[in-house]
């Protein structure tokens, strides 16, 4: 029996093995990669979803942190903010409503007041809150005189009332702008919402070279 003629066969089939075995070393090390992998990314967007989280609850406390509201003022009206936060806000409107009954008006259209920054006690529009005031005014005596042509007494009366009235019901609507370019909005019954923003590169770019 010839056992040199064997030889090669095993030889062949020690070599098919190792073969084998080597690509079962790289399978397992390919499949070891794409778990490592795998859960590298479920780590990383966990921590994104975490990072994107705390960024917004601070987005919220920011922007709850900022509020305007009305008053009177020795019988004139009055607009304050206070900004509570530690940066500012920006791109601040506002428009007043005026309560009639069980239905409301906005007196006026949206009138931008610009940045606000952060305060340590409540500021008063001072210019927006005149603008107001006169424009109540105006249109109050405008009213009175359609009414009481031919009575000054009952006119100057009509003109208190109106002016009375378009202060002590009047409710502010705003919106603003966050440090970090997200849009709000607070209704005229307070509630605030998050509304989605239409910024620019070029805009967004502004706002972070603000924070600097």
């Amino acid at each position: 029996m010839n056992f040199a003629a064997e030889e090669p066969k095993w030889t062949e089939v020690a070599s098919f093995w190792a073969s084998v075995g080597s690509g079962v070393i790289a399978l397992i090390a390919l499949i070891a990669a794409i778990i490592a992998a795998t859960a590298a990314w479920r780590t990383n967007e966990h921590q994104r979803k975490q990072l994107d989280q705390l960024t917004q609850r601070d987005a919220e406390r920011h922007a709850y942190s900022f509020g305007m509201w009305v008053t009177r003022d020795l019988d004139d009206f009055a607009v304050f903010y206070s900004n509570a936060g530690s940066l500012p806000v920006y791109n601040v409107a506002v428009r007043v409503w005026v309560n009639y009954g069980d239905e409301a008006f906005h007196f006026g259209n949206w009138r931008d007041i610009g940045d606000l920054g952060p305060t340590t006690e409540p500021q008063k529009l001072i210019k927006f809150s005149e603008d107001y005031f006169q424009r109540v005014v105006s249109y109050a005596e405008s009213e009175a005189e359609a009414k009481f042509i031919d009575n000054k007494g009952n006119r100057d009366q009509k003109v208190l009332q109106i002016v009375d009235y378009c202060i002590s019901s009047a409710s502010l609507e705003y919106q603003f702008y966050d440090s970090e370019g997200q849009r709000w909005e607070r209704d005229r019954e307070g509630i605030i919402l998050r509304e989605d923003p239409v910024i620019t590169t070029k805009t967004r770019a502004r706002f972070i070279a603000l924070r600097s």
